[in-house]
């Protein structure tokens, strides 16, 4: 695997996203000079200019901004993959419920359900039968008790996917 130095891709980035030399020097904690020097190695490392300079101001080039899409997205991907190892992957539930469950019980709870789980991303689907409950559609169902259709003998019913 041929790869770029990493330090100068993270320069890189930095003062394409910050659209400043300064800036980027100080949320990576060194000078200004280090990151000129790791954007020289870069651009020595690629063959090809990633800035246009123009006395103190600068902009990215044609090249430029193709890599720093790409980098930025690489470096996400990077970012993601090691919060998940750091702190475990993010909830998501699919929750199935009927609509008016939803609109007098569920919705108004819901902002500090955020508030309590923000690692939770919660998806409703509104369901208009019991019959319409099922392991693709949903992990998790909320069914109304006093009526004679509901599903098993609890208020949730996990699948067993979730």
């Amino acid at each position: 695997m041929d790869l770029p130095p990493l330090r100068a891709i993270q320069c890189f980035e930095s003062v394409a996203r910050l659209n400043s030399f300064s800036k980027a020097a100080e949320s990576l904690n060194v000078t200004q000079s280090a990151v000129s020097h790791q954007i020289r190695i870069l651009e020595e490392y690629l063959g090809e200019a990633m800035f246009y300079r123009q006395g103190r101001t600068f902009s990215l080039t044609e090249v430029g901004e193709r890599y720093f899409t790409d980098v930025s997205g690489a470096l996400g991907l990077l970012s993601d993959s090691s919060q998940i190892i750091k702190h475990g992957k993010p909830g998501r539930i699919r929750l199935a419920l009927y609509s008016s469950v939803a609109v007098n019980w569920l919705i108004p709870r819901l902002e500090d359900f955020y508030r309590q789980y923000p690692e939770i991303e919660l998806t409703l689907d509104m369901v208009n039968h019991p019959s319409d409950y099922n392991e693709q559609r949903a992990d998790c169902y909320i069914t109304v008790m006093n009526r004679p259709d509901y599903i098993g003998d609890c208020l949730f019913k996990l699948s067993s996917n979730a």
